[in-house]
Parts: C-alpha cells; structure tokens; sequence
C-alpha cells in the first residue's frame, strides 16, 4: 500500500459524497481511504458505510475527538507508506495524489506540499476554476518553511491538507485531540524532521467556503485553543536559537489576543484576553529579534483594540510580503 488518505468526518452529509468521489477518482489508485468519523449525527455515516460497501479501498472508523483526534484514528490503522488528509467538506484534483507523490520521490522528499484554490461546495474538481500557469516545483529548505508560515502564504503551508508525508514523520508524533487550530501544533514538530520539503503551488486541493457561516460564543472560546500551541512553537524556535521566528510567533499570539479581545461581546472574555496580552508582551519585549517598531504598534492597539482591523492585523504578523 503507497498511500493512505485519512478523512476526518463530522456532519458533513451535504458535501461528503463529493469529497469521496474525488478521492476514488484518483489518477494513482495504490491507496487506502480512512473515513474517521468523530460522532455524526447527520446522515454522513451512513454515506460512509455505502463507499465502504463499493470500494474495497474503504475503511470507516469510529472516533473520539474533534478532527485531531480522527486524524490519530486513521493514523493508528493506516497502512501506506505516505499519509495525506482531506477534510470531509473540501474536495481533491484527480491528480492529487500523483503529482504530490511524484514531488517526495523524484526529489528524494519526505514532505510535499501543492497549492489549493477556494470552492463554494458544489462545483466539481473537474470544474473548479485555477490560474492557467506554469507552476514549478521548487525545494523549500526547512528554515524557509519556517519564514513561509509568517507571509501571506501561511495557509498553504501550516494546514495539515495539501500534503503527502511519509508516515515516518509520525512516529511518536500525534495531533491534540480535543482542541481546534490543531493544524498550527504540529506542523514545527513535522518540519523539525526534514531538511526541506518540494513544493508546487499548482491547486490540486479545493478548500470549501461554506457560505453564511459565522463564529457563535463556542466557536470564539474555542478559538483560545491556539495560544497554547503559539507559545509552544516560540518556546520550540527559542530553544533552537530561532530569534526572529520566535519573534514572528509571539507577534501573532499577541495580535490573537486583541483580535479576539474584539470578537467577544462578554467582558470577562475582552477582559481575559487583554491580561493574556499583558502577559505575553514581555516575552516578545526581551527577544533579542524584536522590533521597537512592531512593539510600539501591538501598545497602540492595546490602548485602543477596537481600532484594529483584520487588514492592520495581518500586517503587523506578516507585513507586507
């Protein structure tokens, strides 16, 4: 078996079938489909069970967990020699799995990474729409990886989708479990274990936007889970001398805090996430890699968060590349 794809699902009954047929679709057919399910109560087990009945490439497991915990799920029964996840809501090129597989080996590789362009949910990857472009595949070594996660392409390469790793880069390495934001906890401790990975931004992955979705309470305090995972990965690049990308983390926690300062209506929470602020700037405040400018910026807008919009938010973490 060269590769297992392992799909995490949750209620997703609406967008699942065209999920797995994409998958089934693949140009390279030496592969095993997890379908992990953490709990439906949708009709999206059901669908699950009638693939599994269709193509012998199908498993369907139970799960506990959010995603981090089907991800564990697959990966403890997964057979390839290259592991792969989709997201039960988006969907994949036909081409997929080969050209991502051809990336790892005729680079030598253990991590290869594709682009992915933006679906609404019923358009079919025969009919997604992407640039017509030559896309050349390049080699990013790992501290470049590292400096990708601080620009404007940070979604192509701290997103557990869009990739084929060999399943070596999981040993004694598993998602949290019941957190989300998982993606953001695991991918210093994947990139930790290559020297580079080969890169090609052509989409072959279609990340769904759902539209009319909106953040309720839940989903704002869930979205606390990434400070932990933040403060590890300064805590990872400080202990391996990693100033300035040290630097570049606690300057996005610090951003995290005023943006979700401003998400919440209650004011225990606004009043939370500043006393998170106040404890965290003395970290970024003592890094030798830090800029008096940035530090200035993130007081400003400590005095007055509500003047911070996502466009000056995403400049402070990544400026302007």
């Amino acid at each position: 078996m060269k590769i297992s794809v392992i799909v995490p699902v949750y209620n997703t009954e609406k967008y699942l079938s065209r999920c797995i047929d994409s998958i089934l679709a693949q140009s390279f057919a030496d592969f095993q489909l997890i379908l992990a399910d953490n709990g439906s109560t949708d009709n999206s087990v059901r669908i699950c069970q009638e693939y599994r009945q269709k193509d012998g490439r199908v498993s369907v497991i139970s799960a506990s967990g959010r995603a981090g915990g089907a991800r564990n799920a697959g990966l403890d029964i997964a057979r390839g020699e290259y592991i792969s996840f989709v997201d039960s809501d988006d969907c994949v090129s036909p081409f997929y799995l080969e050209n991502l597989l051809s990336l790892c080996e005729k680079n030598g590789k253990k991590l290869s990474v594709c682009g992915y362009a933006l679906n609404d949910g019923l358009t079919p990857p025969a009919q997604v729409g992407v640039p017509l472009m030559a896309y050349p595949d390049e080699i990013v070594p790992q501290r470049d990886y590292f400096l990708r996660l601080y620009t404007k392409m940070e979604i192509m390469y701290v997103v557990v989708w869009g990739k084929l790793y060999h399943r070596s880069l999981f040993d004694n390495l598993r998602f949290a479990e019941d957190k989300i934001c998982e993606d953001e906890g695991i991918i210093h401790y994947i990139v930790d274990k290559i020297d580079s990975a080969a890169v090609c931004a052509q989409p072959l992955y279609f990340y769904t936007q759902r539209a009319g979705s909106v953040m309720d309470g839940r989903d704002r305090v869930q979205k606390m889970d990434i400070f932990p995972f933040l403060q590890d990965r300064a805590d990872y690049f400080v202990s391996r001398g990693m100033n300035d990308l040290a630097g570049a983390t606690q300057v996005k926690y610090l951003v995290k805090c005023l943006q979700l300062y401003n998400a919440f209506a209650d004011k225990t929470y606004k009043n939370h996430m500043l006393r998170m602020f106040d404890a965290a700037v003395g970290s970024y405040r003592k890094n030798p890699a830090a800029s008096r400018r940035t530090l200035l910026t993130l007081y400003r807008y400590r005095l007055m968060p509500s003047s911070l919009s996502d466009e000056a938010a995403w400049e402070i973490m990544y400026g302007k590349n």
